[in-house]
């Protein structure tokens, strides 16, 4: 991205003129010449996204009989008939037989941004009526539940004008006065002391008869801030922290009604960790960028768990994401995310009682317990398609265990310090495994969002991994960083390159990852025999050869690599490879851990030692 703007294009060559067929299309959905439609609308044309033919697994669904119902009911229009955003709000139960009722719910997009534009400046009208002085951005947000780019693009337009930074500083904040009262009303209820001195989840019905309120978000959310203040993790004059244990069950079993209001709690506090807004909002914007009907089958999942991740403490790594199936998310992986849970919790009971069996005991039953559903998730994963990730735990230091940890902005590598800390325990997240936050910004690239759509045509059980992964692009890669390197691509190679890959070979999946593309063999082999060829000394170079194939002859490694199938490259010298592999990581490793000065004086060795072979 250019500074101040975007990168101009340059001017445009042929392009291919519409068939009759895609003209028709255009004439029929758009009426409209084909020349005559934006760029977007004119490539779904050209690739069928608009076609009635069947195109893969996730082509939106055919119309449902309710959905017809509340189309015709409510806009007294068939469903196709109706623009996208109607049938998008249909389809997603945003709109219903009931949403007569509420008329924000009929209004198009431009209604509803010019009745969000009214509902702002009267509010502030209304404000200084009442208070004298104009309200503070953080009022706006929690009194007048306005969302906070929508304040920040009024403003700047010049629609409302609120209080400056720091004008509003030392005022009590009126929405934190309001859930304390909610609490504190709570609190001072027997029944409510009892369910939770019980660990039985209050009833929701009757929650709401004391706080008032038929706002089933308030109940729900003000159960979950209860349970935080119980637990300590909350703040509130006049409740001091008690029933711990049954705070932390009700948590745990809350039943399904409460789970938006805390799963919306969950979400803020994941993005405050890191320093960004709510997941939920970095989900949303990942979701504009998705064909209509895309949603219906697949969804935008957390490997580390939203609500688990939150209620275990471990925050920040509920950040990252990845796309699955919605099926899988829904079945498989709500099953793993309530076990996960359980093992965490269990683990983090073991890491206070200081046993280290009992520790190591916990760490192992939960990696078992990551092993066994990540291979029921990926049962129909086919050859060369991502396989869907979960993270095993780790003793060992974030920067261990992340491995693009190096990549990753300050706010995310001081959380997951403060995590670690704190907790005594990290997670293993793999290099294709990415925030949800840079997902947002990538799939905005339309070739990023193109490779995910030809995934979702073949019905891969997960659509978006690290490109680096991509068979067709393994072998260009590997051979320019092996050039760029000058270290040849037999092991030796091989280790240079888990570094600049971002791959441990002490993970299997990981050497699963460079084994396949058949077209790396030779070059291989070839690559290794490369730099002792500079030998002089025959018994030496055969050594030397021998070393560099992990105990294989040059002769015999080109006969075997040139038979090699694409899975089959991994074992070119068998488990030796993996061994060298391994230690070759662990010796960097260990490099970064030395001074400047001991890095310097290695460097110098090595430097020699490259100076003997080339000889002269």
């Amino acid at each position: 991205m250019a500074q101040g703007g975007r990168i101009g294009y340059n001017k445009a060559g042929y392009v291919k003129p519409a068939t009759e067929a895609q003209e028709v299309e255009a004439l029929k959905r758009f009426k409209k010449p084909f020349n005559e439609l934006d760029a977007q609308t004119r490539s779904r044309i050209r690739t069928g996204s608009y076609s009635n033919q069947e195109i893969g697994s996730w082509k939106k669904s055919p119309v449902t009989k309710m959905q017809e119902k509340v189309a015709q009911k409510i806009y007294d229009k068939p469903f196709e008939d109706l623009s996208k955003d109607r049938k998008t709000r249909i389809r997603t139960g945003k709109t219903t037989l009931e949403s007569g009722k509420n008329p924000i719910d009929l209004m198009s997009t431009k209604e509803r941004v010019q009745y969000t534009k009214d509902r702002a400046i009267n509010f502030v009208k209304d404000f200084k009526k009442e208070k004298g002085r104009k309200p503070s951005l953080t009022e706006m947000r929690h009194i007048g539940k306005f969302d906070y780019q929508t304040i920040k693009n009024f403003t700047k337009e010049g629609i409302i004008d609120i209080q400056k930074l720091g004008e509003s500083r030392g005022l009590k904040n009126p929405q934190t006065k309001i859930i304390d009262d909610d609490l504190r009303l709570l609190n001072n209820n027997q029944y409510i002391k009892d369910s939770f001195k019980k660990g039985e989840v209050p009833d929701f019905n009757t929650v709401a008869k004391i706080l008032k309120t038929k706002d089933k978000g308030t109940v729900g959310y003000r159960v979950s801030q209860l349970a935080s203040t119980y637990l300590g993790d909350r703040k509130v004059e006049g409740i001091k922290p008690s029933y711990k244990k049954g705070s932390e069950l009700i948590l745990d079993t809350a039943t399904d009604i409460y789970t938006p209001a805390m799963r919306r709690l969950a979400d803020l506090k994941i993005g405050k960790s890191v320093g960004e807004k709510s997941t939920a909002t970095t989900r949303g914007n990942i979701r504009y960028h998705t064909p209509e009907g895309f949603g219906e089958t697949y969804a935008i999942d957390e490997p580390g768990g939203t609500i688990s991740s939150v209620r275990r403490g471990s925050t920040p790594y509920g950040a990252f994401g990845q796309i699955i199936k919605g099926d899988l998310n829904k079945k498989t992986k709500y099953e793993f995310d309530r076990k996960k849970s359980i093992n965490e919790k269990s683990l983090q009971n073991a890491i206070a009682t200081g046993d280290k069996k009992k520790i190591n005991e916990a760490v192992k039953k939960f990696n078992n317990n990551v092993s066994e559903y990540e291979t029921k998730l990926n049962k129909d994963v086919k050859p060369g398609q991502p396989k869907i990730k979960l993270f095993k735990v780790s003793l060992n230091n974030p920067k261990e265990t992340i491995t693009n940890y190096s990549k990753l902005s300050k706010n995310y590598q001081n959380a997951f310090q403060k995590n670690y800390k704190a907790k005594g325990y990290s997670f293993k997240v793999p290099s294709d495994i990415k925030p949800l936050s840079q997902i947002a910004e990538e799939v905005k690239n339309p070739k990023v969002m193109s490779g995910i759509l030809k995934k979702a045509e073949a019905g891969a059980s997960r659509l978006y991994s690290n490109p680096f992964f991509d068979p067709k692009l393994m072998g260009k890669v590997i051979s320019d960083l092996g050039k760029g390197i000058n270290v040849g691509l037999g092991p030796t190679g091989i280790i240079a390159l888990n570094t600049a890959l971002g791959v441990d070979p002490t993970q299997s999946i990981d050497r699963a990852g460079l084994g396949l593309e058949a077209a790396l063999a030779k070059p291989l082999v070839s690559g290794a025999t490369s730099v002792t060829d500079k030998i002089k000394n025959p018994m030496l170079r055969k050594i030397a050869e021998r070393a560099a194939l992990a105990g294989m002859s040059p002769a015999m490694a080109m006969k075997v690599a040139s038979r090699l199938s694409p899975v089959g490259i991994a074992s070119l010298a068998g488990e030796a490879v993996y061994n060298v592999g391994k230690l070759g990581y662990e010796d960097q490793k260990r490099f970064n851990a030395l001074s400047p000065e001991e890095q310097a004086a290695e460097r110098a060795e090595q430097e020699k030692f490259s100076f003997d072979i080339e000889g002269s």
